[in-house]
């Protein structure tokens, strides 16, 4: 599994039912929905560092296995949360704003990076994907 690369979202499933679900204001989500998202993921030893970058903003998140992480959300807030790392996908787990966020991003069949997200147990879920740049 290698998700160090820069990616690009190319296509997203529920997208404005999460924002609204985070309680995004309405006014921004069409210019969030519209706007580029990329990734740029580089390692370093064991450590995995993410740079998500959109409407010109970047948001830098570190994991590295075994230790517990800070995750940087949607309104600049830093989170505690879990990363779990298997053979072939990561999972991270945390809350916020009384919001239970559990997330899985793993590679498909067409070496597409995906990210699936599922917010209070089920309540709203979203999909991700992105192509290598």
């Amino acid at each position: 599994m290698s998700f160090v690369g820069e990616w690009k979202r190319i296509s997203s499933e529920n997208e404005e039912g999460i924002l609204k679900y985070i309680g995004v204001p309405e006014a921004s989500i069409p210019f969030l929905m519209q706007a580029e998202a990329t990734m740029n993921i580089s390692k370093d030893g064991q450590t995995y560092n993410e740079v998500f970058t959109q409407l010109g903003q970047d948001r830098l998140n570190t994991m590295t296995p075994g230790q517990p992480g800070k995750y940087l959300t949607f309104d600049g807030n830093q989170v505690d949360c879990v990363f779990e790392f298997s053979a072939n996908c990561v999972k991270i787990s945390y809350s916020h704003n009384g919001v239970k966020y559990e997330g899985k991003r793993q590679l498909n069949d067409q070496q597409q990076l995906v990210d699936d997200l599922v917010l209070d147990d089920g309540k709203c879920t979203a999909k991700y994907i992105y192509e290598k740049k």
